[in-house]
């Protein structure tokens, strides 16, 4: 951020002292210290250091992992929890809806302008090249896992001067100032083709089509793939998660103060600055928050859903959960949403693919199997250092406890359907391969969503009937009708 600020330098360490005491002076309830909300607040705060030890020395990766491990754990088992949290009071927070909207227009001003002078992630200038690919229909076979860092930063040569890149935003240490041109143009190469190499044996395709297809209208908006591409993407990106929140908060909480405090959150936390430019962990939240939000639909939180299974394989894992939940008041226009996503997606690819072994290739290719592998050495992370049969029990333990949460209770409200799902992403952390643990983003806005809410036990999904005659009823309400609409608000927090 020097770029924009000068002298102004605040290390990921420093970010989280400083954001640390911004939030409890927020959002700490000290008048009732030993309550739910502090406990998830303390949890949300704890995962930091442990995503600190892991990534940022090589000294501490085991104990960051450990770290990690044992506050996802406890996470995992607060959010099984959920449902014996009958007492749900309502908490204000320490600010009031001014300063809040100033503080939350404020963070992400910081996160936006933090976005711009960091360099793009190398899965989301992969995804700009596909979709790319998608607007000039040209064959993505031979784009994964040939783009890269280097190949954007090609486009943003000197020699385009519509798309050059200021000095100030290089690193300092890969800075590099030669004597003559033959020598620059061999260290350039040989640091682009070092790049390239290091892409593909240690990245693995972390998008879909889906993050492909939302893409392509930035893309084009950008002129192409340039750095102006990841940048946007990225922020959109948090902007789309902030208004989901609101959402969430105006449409089923009946408070838009309280979207508006879990957006502030979302953006103030840790562990969204240590990320801050990784769209395919930002993408796939986002189309879950905006599902809970248009949940009363199903056919369109059915659509979002779906491009979010298509963003990154652990939404796959929600469906069940979410059939469950509507069965038969709107199972059957859910999947079919789903059906139409995978057939919009499907005909995207067929748009890219030379043939059909191009075809079959790319089917293949957008589904991120290292997943399911049990090699070892597979990826780098926690599961890396060790054999991979030990990794087949977990596996085995996610598989039954999504069974059960799909089955029980029998008849699920909104209450159980926000707590099982994030405690699904949750526990994809503890077997997923590439460095299972540190994709925190995935359901932290979930776990807002969950950290938040009042009681919604009242809120099953809407039958067809039931949608058909609001919609009929236009008439205006009368007194005995605003007089129960405030009891039933009232029935949120008890």
């Amino acid at each position: 951020m020097e770029a924009i600020l000068r002298g102004y330098d605040v290390n990921e360490p420093t970010w989280f002292y400083l954001s640390l005491l911004l939030i409890i002076a927020v959002f700490f309830k000290f008048d009732r210290i030993w309550s739910l909300r502090n406990f998830d607040l303390a949890l949300l705060l704890l995962l930091a250091p442990g995503l600190l030890l892991a990534r940022y020395s090589e000294a501490t990766v085991a104990f960051g992992y450990a770290w990690l491990f044992l506050v996802t754990g406890i996470l995992l088992v607060r959010l099984l929890a959920d449902g014996f949290f009958t007492r749900r009071p309502r908490l204000e927070q320490n600010l009031n809806v001014s300063g809040m909207a100033f503080l939350c227009v404020s963070a992400l001003a910081f996160q936006a302008t933090k976005v711009m002078t960091l360099e793009p992630h190398a899965a989301v200038i992969e995804t700009a090249h596909r979709a790319d690919g998608l607007l000039k229909r040209q064959d993505g076979t031979g784009a994964a896992g040939s783009t890269s860092l280097a190949s954007l930063n090609d486009d943003l040569s000197p020699g385009h001067s519509s798309h050059q890149i200021s000095p100030s935003n290089i690193n300092p240490d890969t800075r590099t100032q030669p004597e003559n041109l033959s020598e620059s143009n061999s260290q350039n190469q040989a640091a682009k083709t070092e790049l390239a190499e290091q892409d593909r044996e240690d990245k693995p395709v972390e998008s879909g089509p889906a993050s492909m297809l939302l893409a392509t209208p930035i893309v084009q908006m950008t002129g192409g793939v340039t750095i102006w591409t990841t940048r946007v993407l990225a922020i959109l990106a948090h902007l789309a998660t902030c208004l989901g929140l609101i959402a969430v908060g105006r449409w089923h909480f009946s408070d838009t103060r309280l979207g508006l405090a879990m957006a502030t959150l979302y953006l103030l936390l840790p562990v969204t600055a240590f990320d801050v430019n990784k769209v395919t962990h930002l993408l796939p939240a986002a189309l879950v928050v905006w599902a809970f939000a248009s949940y009363k639909t199903p056919s369109v939180a059915g659509v979002l859903l779906g491009l979010a299974c298509g963003s990154l394989f652990f939404a796959i894992f929600l469906l069940p959960v979410w059939i469950a939940f509507y069965w038969k008041r709107g199972a059957g226009r859910f999947s079919i949403a789903l059906g139409a996503v995978a057939c919009v997606m499907l005909l995207c690819l067929m748009m890219t693919a030379a043939d059909s072994h191009s075809l079959t290739r790319q089917i293949v290719g957008s589904i991120d199997w290292s997943v399911l592998k049990f090699d070892s050495g597979t990826g780098k992370g926690f599961w890396s250092q060790y054999d991979q049969a030990y990794r087949i029990p977990v596996f085995a333990a996610f598989m039954i406890m999504l069974t059960v949460i799909t089955f029980w209770p029998l008849r699920k409200n909104l209450e159980h359907l926000m707590a099982h799902s994030a405690a699904i992403i949750v526990a994809t952390q503890f077997w997923y391969p590439h460095e299972g643990g540190v994709y925190i983003l995935w359901y932290l806005p979930v776990m807002l969503i969950v950290m938040f809410r009042p009681r919604l036990a009242h809120l099953p999904p809407r039958s067809h009937e039931e949608v058909s005659l609001l919609a009929s009823d236009s008439t205006p309400r009368s007194r005995s009708e605003s007089a129960a609409s405030v009891s039933w608000r009232s029935q949120l927090y008890r």
